[in-house]
C-alpha cells in the first residue's frame, strides 16, 4: 500500500494517530448537488472517481450517500488504483454496489497486478481515463482523492488535456 497503509499497519494496538478533516471544501448535498467552498454549487448527472489506496475513502462516503437516495439516474465511475490486489480497500463494498446503484462501474489498476488479472496494469494515463470516466461537460465532475503525484500527473494534467475545465473536477 502508500505510505498511511503502510504507516497504519504497522502500528500496536493501543498507539493513537492524529487525524484533521474532513476538510469540508466540497459537500455533496443530495440529487447530484455539491457545494464546493469558494466555487459556484454544480449540479451534475456524471460523476467520476478517481482515487489511490486510502483516497478511496471520501469517494465511498458520497457513493453511500447517492445509494441512500434510491435514485438510479446519477452516473458514477470509479477508478481505483493500488499497488498490488491484497492493496483494494473495501473491494467488496465496491463491487457489491452496482446492487444499490444500477448506474455505477467501477475499474481497478495495479501497479504489480497477479497473472490473470481482469482489469489494468500500471499507473493512471490518459488512455485509461477515456475508458473508464464520463466525458467532459457541464453535467459532469470527477472527484479526485490520492497521492499528490496521481491527482496531479495522472489525474488533473490528463483531464485538462482530454478538454476537463477546472470547474469539472475536485482534488481532496
Amino acid at each position: 500500500g502508500g505510505k498511511m497503509s503502510f504507516h497504519l499497519e504497522n502500528m500496536k494496538i493501543g498507539e493513537t494517530i492524529e487525524m484533521r478533516g474532513p476538510k469540508g471544501s466540497l459537500d455533496y448535498k443530495g440529487n447530484g448537488l455539491f457545494k464546493i467552498k469558494r466555487k459556484d454549487n454544480r449540479k451534475v448527472s456524471k460523476i467520476g472517481m478517481i482515487c489511490g489506496g486510502t483516497g478511496i475513502t471520501p469517494m465511498t462516503q458520497i457513493m453511500s450517500a447517492i445509494g441512500k437516495e434510491k435514485r438510479g439516474d446519477i452516473e458514477i465511475s470509479l477508478l481505483f488504483a493500488n499497488q498490488t490486489e491484497d492493496d483494494i480497500l473495501l473491494r467488496e463494498m465496491i463491487e457489491n454496489f452496482p446492487k444499490i446503484h444500477k448506474n455505477f462501474k467501477f475499474h481497478y489498476t495495479l501497479d504489480r497486478p497477479p497473472e490473470n488479472w481482469n482489469y489494468s496494469a500500471g499507473f493512471i494515463d490518459q488512455e485509461m481515463l477515456r475508458k473508464t470516466m464520463p466525458g467532459p461537460g457541464e453535467d459532469t465532475i470527477v472527484l479526485l482523492c490520492g497521492p499528490p503525484p496521481m491527482i496531479k500527473y495522472a489525474g488533473i494534467d490528463n483531464l485538462e488535456k482530454m478538454g476537463y475545465s477546472a470547474d469539472m473536477y475536485f482534488s481532496f
